[in-house]
């Protein structure tokens, strides 16, 4: 596993860093979303990186961010149900947080699952490729 090293935001107030990891796309949040026009600029930005990076799948840390407000967390699970990525791993800061996260993928059969820890997310999304699709959740 490779070692993991935190990036830092390189503007003061930027919404997000995104940086290529090895096969997939690392999306570091540092605020909660602000709107619903902010996310899908964020959504352009990740699809337009992933496809400049040659990766189709991606890992976004939200332990950084409260939750966002219900219209943005709609346009959110709206985009995951449609993008086209293998796989999308989310990092959170709690495990209430992560069992209502990987509830409402399975309910919305989204191939995104969450996870407290930065090695879990990353191993869940190393096999996706060969993984079939699937409703059930993750155990760790």
């Amino acid at each position: 596993m490779r070692a993991y090293t935190p990036w830092v935001p390189k503007a003061a107030g930027a919404l997000a860093d995104l940086s290529a990891d090895g096969d997939h796309l690392r999306v570091v949040l540092h605020r909660v979303i602000a709107d619903v026009a902010e996310a899908e600029k964020l959504q352009a930005d990740v699809v337009a990186r992933a496809s400049a990076a040659g990766v189709k799948k991606v890992l976004f840390d939200y332990r950084k961010v409260d939750a966002h407000s219900e219209a943005v967390r709609t346009c959110m699970w709206d985009w995951a149900g449609q993008v086209a990525f293998v796989a999308m791993a989310l990092i959170v800061g709690n495990d209430l947080t992560r069992v209502r996260m990987n509830m409402t993928a399975v309910a919305q059969r989204v191939r995104m699952r969450a996870f407290l820890h930065d090695e879990d997310a990353q191993g869940w999304l190393e096999g996706a490729e060969r993984r079939r699709p699937t409703t059930e959740i993750t155990k760790i």
